[in-house]
């Protein structure tokens, strides 16, 4: 659920933009990214992504296509950030895509690589994710044992970090990490909580 208070900000698939406040925009392009409103989100923030899926391709235009790195200061147990589908979208799919490892340049990449986690979580971060679907991930990046990448989709509390995640009714869909943990991967050499429900 929506943390009880803080802004509410809107990242689009198509976003294209970094409008203050990030909110709703018209087309989507003149709107938030998702690494805009992440960098603009903070603590008791809400992200809504409102973008709905209308292809199971990978890559595809309607879904968020990326790695990005959640680094939100201040939050705490009581004002976490939040990411989840916009409630306009009436329950319709939002796709977190990590394109399969591939990108940019090569694919629908719209970050600066696509090769690691989809979401990596920060140091003492407290991130709420609720009703996403998480994809394609192929996290081949080094550093996670010597082994390569840690945590597909999610990677929480490595390299002596302590995030907490809280994950509920999200959907997790062919991801892969070449050191293991290809949904999730936890505390590998730190202290991160994750906690999964509904999901």
């Amino acid at each position: 659920p929506a943390a009880a208070s803080g802004n509410t900000l809107y990242a689009y698939a198509a976003g294209d933009s970094s409008p203050a406040g990030c909110p709703t925009e018209s087309p989507a392009s003149e709107g938030c990214s998702l690494g805009a409103a992440l960098d603009e989100a903070e603590s008791g923030d809400t992200i809504y992504l409102a973008t709905p899926s209308t292809s199971t391709a990978v890559g595809a235009p309607s879904h968020y296509v990326g790695n990005w790195t959640v680094n939100t200061s201040g939050t705490s147990a009581s004002s976490p950030l939040t990411i989840e589908p916009d409630p306009a979208l009436h329950g319709a799919q939002v796709v977190l895509d990590g394109n399969n490892g591939t990108g940019p340049g090569a694919g629908a990449c719209t970050t600066a690589a696509c090769n690691g986690s989809i979401l990596t979580n920060g140091n003492g971060v407290f991130l709420n994710l609720a009703g996403i679907t998480f994809e394609h991930a192929n996290n081949t990046v080094g550093g996670c044992f010597g082994n390569g990448g840690c945590g597909g989709a999610i990677d929480n509390g490595d390299g002596g970090g302590d995030g907490t995640v809280t994950i509920s009714e999200s959907t997790f869909t062919d991801n892969a990490a070449a050191a293991g943990g290809g949904a999730i991967d936890n505390a590998s050499g730190g202290g991160g909580t994750v906690t999964v429900s509904d999901s």
